[in-house]
């Protein structure tokens, strides 16, 4: 092919020498000997490169690492029905086919289910780079912002995340558990995720010790954790439970009491597209929502307790809480309505299951009788009159309840009434507010600094007598013991 071209651009300078004369044909040729031997040198060139290509990958073939002696040609190459069948039963090559496998394990004497906690996401650090990383990747969910996917490219990456994410480095700097802001450990929505996930496999072990010394183990249990963002990733968990743990069932427990498509509906899509890469796919248990489930709601009441003693002096020396508010990350409006055109019955909305969750919450926080009524025309607001028995000191004779939301991004309408816009009403009123934040498992930036630093400055600024933030459940145990009896449960249904 190189001399072809050669002969062909020599006869093309030769054709223009006889149009072109004398002058411009001692011109050309100089210009043909040079395109000739440019030409030249590249095809040398290009051989030259192929020669040592070659050379540099025998090389590598000859130092690359051999496959054990026992991985013979026929218990890799497995081209016919005859093939798989000899591979099958030949001892010596049942350990390529379950590799680490503990002969006392599911071989397949009985189940192992995989447990993947999952919770929305967190920076890997502080650092401008790393939260700009992890809200690019937050908003470009389709299910976060549901716009065509240019139309939110477009709004993620030029309009919100560059103006926001300095400004959020600085939030995220203010509740890092860690002077160094490198720290990928000191994360609270990380932290206390990692709690959970201690606690409940400290519960798991205990009970298998307990039924090995009965005998009686129908099922094993392995619990790993993942983000939606960021790290460790719910492919890496998913994978974790495939590969390490060799599991037969999953079980897929996001830490979100109630369902909403940008959280829990996002955690299933991603778990889905893992999954739809698999070959084998093992039974899948996806846990939706919990909003009235009775440790969640325990645990809830236990924490709410546990904020009035803290404060004790300071609330009985101010008469006791006016106010109440039950605050839940807001989503905007028209999620909300499009999904009702999904549904038949309105109670599985997230709205819906907000306001169930507020008045479990109210029915177990008072054991003693009491009298409740829920506001006209205003639901999920209650007034709480007659208290009786000991919480009652940390109390008024009349108390408001009202179901909030708070978090809202950009102008657009969001579930209503604001947190902070009732907040604000509160603080010119002077009244004394305690705030619980059933929406969220976890403590973490919407907590710990909207709810804690931000809101609480403005709160007191305004005016406001007494601010009581509760925490939320992170790894109370008895919701951690609610989340094992989950596990149980499912795990018995198998049989």
């Amino acid at each position: 092919m190189l001399q072809e071209f050669k002969q062909f651009f020599s006869q093309t300078i030769q054709s223009n020498r006889l149009q072109g004369g004398v002058e411009s044909s001692s011109v050309v040729s100089d210009q043909t000997n040079y395109a000739v031997a440019l030409t030249s040198v590249v095809g040398v060139g290009f051989a030259a490169a192929l020669v040592a290509s070659y050379k540099l990958f025998k090389k590598q073939s000859k130092n690359a690492q051999k496959p054990p002696s026992d991985l013979k040609p026929s218990t890799i190459m497995i081209a016919t029905m005859k093939d798989l069948q000899m591979l099958y039963m030949k001892e010596e090559e049942k350990s390529f086919l379950k590799p680490q496998l503990d002969p006392n394990d599911v071989l397949m004497k009985k189940p192992r289910i995989g447990v993947l906690l999952v919770n929305l996401g967190t920076p890997k650090d502080a650092t401008p780079n790393s939260v700009y990383k992890y809200l690019k990747q937050f908003l470009m969910d389709g299910r976060v912002i549901d716009a065509h996917p240019w139309l939110r490219f477009v709004i993620v990456n030029l309009f919100i995340v560059p103006f926001r994410y300095k400004h959020s480095t600085k939030n995220y700097q203010s509740i890092w558990k860690s002077n160094d802001f490198t720290d990928d450990s000191a994360s609270p929505l990380k932290y206390n995720t990692e709690l959970i996930l201690k606690q409940l496999r400290e519960r798991v072990v205990g009970e298998q010790e307990k039924q090995q010394q009965q005998q009686q183990q129908p099922f094993d249990v392995v619990v790993e954790y993942a983000m939606r963002y960021q790290d460790p990733s719910i492919e890496v968990g998913l994978n974790k439970l495939r590969r390490e743990h060799h599991c037969t069932h999953l079980m897929i427990l996001p830490l979100f009491p109630q369902y909403a498509s940008a959280t829990v509906g996002s955690i299933h899509e991603e778990c889905m597209r893992v999954l739809s890469q698999w070959l084998s796919i093992p039974s899948l248990n996806f846990v939706n929502s919990f909003p009235t489930y009775d440790p969640f709601i325990r645990s809830t009441v236990k924490r709410i307790e546990e904020a009035l003693h803290n404060q004790s002096e300071e609330i009985q020396s101010k008469h006791g809480i006016d106010h109440v508010l039950v605050s839940y990350h807001s989503l905007p409006l028209h999620h909300e309505t499009k999904g009702y055109k999904e549904r038949e019955d309105l109670d599985f909305s997230y709205y819906a299951q907000c306001l169930q969750t507020t008045k479990a919450v109210l029915q177990q926080l008072v054991n003693a009788p009491f009298k409740l009524e829920e506001s006209k025309g205003h639901p999920g607001t209650y007034i709480i009159s007659e208290f009786k028995g000991e919480i009652s000191k940390f109390f008024a004779h009349k108390v408001t309840v009202e179901t909030t939301f708070q978090s809202r991004l950009g102008k657009l309408p969001w579930l209503s009434p604001y947190t902070t816009t009732v907040l604000e009403e509160l603080a010119l009123a002077k009244k004394r507010v305690l705030i619980v934040c059933p929406s969220f498992v976890t403590d973490c930036i919407e907590t710990d600094h909207e709810l804690m630093i931000e809101e609480r400055e403005e709160f007191h600024s305004r005016g406001g007598d007494l601010y009581v933030l509760v925490k939320s459940v992170n790894d109370e145990s008895i919701f951690v013991e609610g989340l094992y009896q989950m596990i149980l449960n499912y795990g018995n249904a198998l049989h």
